[in-house]
């Protein structure tokens, strides 16, 4: 079981539940021709995220931390 999150440009709020594993797939195809996919960066740095060095910089940062913890 997975879960998406998905902005719109109008107003509502809700929660859905796709049981059907081949209209999950379809729902997931269509969103992917017509919306954009958010990263977790994008998420994480909104407007900065754009920036290639900030970008860089982070992936850096969470190899290191990757190495450290083992």
């Amino acid at each position: 079981m997975g879960t998406i999150s998905i902005s719109l440009p109008i107003k509502i709020n809700g929660n859905f539940r796709v049981n059907d594993r081949k209209a999950a797939k379809r729902l997931i195809d269509e969103l992917e021709q017509i919306g954009e996919r958010i990263t977790p960066i994008d998420e994480l740095f909104g407007i900065w995220a754009d920036d290639p060095e900030r970008v860089k910089e982070v992936n850096q940062l969470r190899e290191r931390s990757r190495h450290r913890n083992g």
